[in-house]
C-alpha cells in the first residue's frame, strides 16, 4: 500500500464519519459499523507495510456507546457522536501533518528488510594455539567482561552472606572438632 493511497481513503472516512456523526444514530447502524471496520483495518494496514503514523488512531479502544446497562437512545446516540468527533479528530490530524510534512517515515525494521540482508562478508575469527588473557581482552566484548565481574561479585557477597548465618558456623565447627587432619 502506498502511503498516498490511504491518505486518499483516509480522506472519504473523514467524509463519511462527518455524514455519519450528523446522523442521529447510535453504534448498531450499519453504515456506522462499516465505517468503523474500514477505518480501523486501513490504519492496521497501512502501519503494518511499515508506516509509523504521526499521530494515534485509537479508535479499536472506543466504545462508541453509552456504557451502562439500559442507556437510552439519546446516550447512546450522544456517545456515538462523541468517538467518531475523537477519531475524526485523530484522522483530520494524519491527513493534515501529511499535507504540511509528507510522508512519514517508515519503521527502521521495514526499512532495514526493504534493503536486504546487509553485505559486509561474514569473517570466521581464528582459534588461537593458547588462549591467554591477553587475547580475550582483546577478542572478548565489554558485555562478556560486565558479566564475568558481576558474577564475581555476587558469589564473594553470597559467600560472605552463607558465612554468617548459623548454620553454616555450626558445619564448619563440626569439621574443625571431626576431621582428622
Amino acid at each position: 500500500m502506498r502511503y498516498q493511497d490511504f491518505i486518499a481513503e483516509a480522506k472519504g472516512l473523514i467524509t463519511g464519519g462527518d455524514a455519519i456523526k450528523s446522523l442521529a444514530t447510535t453504534h448498531e447502524n450499519p453504515d456506522f459499523r462499516r465505517w468503523r471496520h474500514h477505518a480501523e483495518n486501513l490504519v492496521r494496514e497501512v502501519t503494518a507495510h511499515g508506516y509509523r503514523l504521526p499521530g494515534s488512531f485509537k479508535s479499536d479502544l472506543r466504545a462508541y456507546r453509552a456504557m451502562h446497562p439500559g442507556a437510552s437512545f439519546p446516550a447512546n446516540a450522544n456517545a456515538l457522536e462523541k468517538d467518531i468527533g475523537d477519531s475524526l479528530i485523530e484522522l483530520r490530524f494524519i491527513v493534515d501533518h501529511y499535507d504540511k510534512y509528507g510522508e512519514p517515515v517508515m519503521t527502521q525494521l521495514v526499512q532495514q528488510a526493504q534493503a536486504g540482508p546487509a553485505t559486509a562478508p561474514h569473517v570466521e575469527l581464528a582459534a588461537p594455539e593458547k588462549v591467554s588473557i591477553a587475547w580475550l581482552a582483546k577478542n572478548v566484548s565489554v558485555g562478556f567482561w560486565v558479566k564475568v565481574v558481576s558474577v564475581g561479585i555476587g558469589l564473594v557477597l553470597l559467600g560472605a552472606a552463607v558465612g554468617q548465618t548459623e548454620p553454616f558456623k555450626s558445619i564448619v565447627q563440626w569439621f574443625k572438632t571431626n576431621w582428622p587432619f
